[in-house]
């Protein structure tokens, strides 16, 4: 259920039932339960990529949507990833096609070869219109000659991991 504006009352005014549900009731199951996607990886297989363009990391598992009311949206991430040489790994989030960070993205690692680490974020999207919005996780390595791992829960020996990503409205 979505906010609605209440009505302006003026002194007089009779409140009836479908007023009082429409303002009150209805405003408060929407406070108490926002619009909110998200997704737990549990795949067949983890993800990876050597690409140095920002790319979606699962367009459709990945890509939350949420159709807001107007206002701020917060998106969250946490996974654990691994890189196979010795260069950074960058990390952003798409918004109705345009990315957030810009340039390198919002996060950015530096790994060991095969060093494990456990990466997470939470970015606030300001200012978004009343709609449907898409969230999508994306990312890049510094250099093609690395490869990227994100753990997605498929069974990999010390690596299988849940992550989950998620957007909810929080205005």
């Amino acid at each position: 259920m979505a906010w609605t504006a209440p009505t302006t009352r003026t002194t007089g005014t009779l409140i009836t039932a479908s007023i009082w549900n429409a303002d009150i009731v209805d405003n408060l199951d929407a406070l108490k339960d926002p619009p909110t996607d998200h997704y737990e990886l549990d795949e067949v297989s983890d993800y990876t990529t050597s690409s140095t363009s920002f790319t979606d990391v699962d367009a459709t598992n990945l890509a939350m949507s949420v159709t807001t009311t107007g206002g701020d949206v917060i998106v969250e991430f946490h996974g654990t990833m691994m890189v196979n040489a010795t260069y950074f790994f960058m990390l952003d989030i798409d918004v109705d096609g345009s990315r957030e960070g810009g340039d390198d993205g919002i996060l950015s690692f530096e790994n060991a070869s095969g060093e494990v680490k456990p990466v997470s974020f939470s970015r606030l999207i300001t200012g978004l219109a009343a709609g449907s919005h898409t969230f999508k996780l994306q990312w890049k390595v510094m250099n093609g000659a690395a490869t990227v791992t994100l753990s997605a829960g498929a069974g990999t020996s010390n690596k299988d991991v849940h992550g989950q990503f998620w957007a909810r409205e929080v205005s």
